[in-house]
C-alpha cells in the first residue's frame, strides 16, 4: 500500500520479517513475531522547504546578566498594574513579628 500527499511526501508499508532477540533485563532469547511498519519519504519540495537559509528567525538582543529583574531603588512606583500591590517592608532596625530573638531571656 502507497499513501502519496502531494508536496508533503509519501507513506509505505513494509513488511518486517520474524528474527530472534533477546530480553535484556533476564538475557532469554524471544521470537520476536513478523509485522508491518510504516514508512516515511518526505519530498523534494518539503525538504527543500526545510533545509532553506532565508527561513531564519530573527536574532533576539541578548540581555544583560547584570540587570536586576526587580530594580532596587527608590523611585520604582507602588501598586504597579503588571506587578500588582507591593506589601509595606518594616524600617530599618525593626523585627517582625515578636517583641525579640529567640535566644534572649525573659523574665
Amino acid at each position: 500500500m502507497r499513501v502519496e500527499l502531494r508536496g508533503v511526501g509519501v507513506l509505505t508499508i513494509k513488511e518486517k520479517c520474524g528474527r530472534s532477540g533477546r530480553n535484556p533485563r533476564t538475557g532469554e532469547a524471544v521470537a520476536i513475531d513478523p509485522r508491518r511498519v510504516v514508512r516515511f519519504r518526505a519530498s523534494e519540495l518539503l525538504l527543500a522547504r526545510i533545509n532553506r537559509p532565508a527561513s531564519r528567525p530573527p536574532e533576539r538582543p541578548k540581555s544583560n546578566s547584570r540587570q536586576l529583574a526587580f530594580p532596587i531603588g527608590g523611585n520604582q512606583q507602588r501598586g504597579d498594574m503588571r506587578t500588582g500591590p507591593t506589601l509595606p517592608r518594616p524600617a530599618r532596625g525593626q523585627r517582625r513579628g515578636g517583641e525579640g530573638a529567640i535566644y534572649e531571656k525573659s523574665e
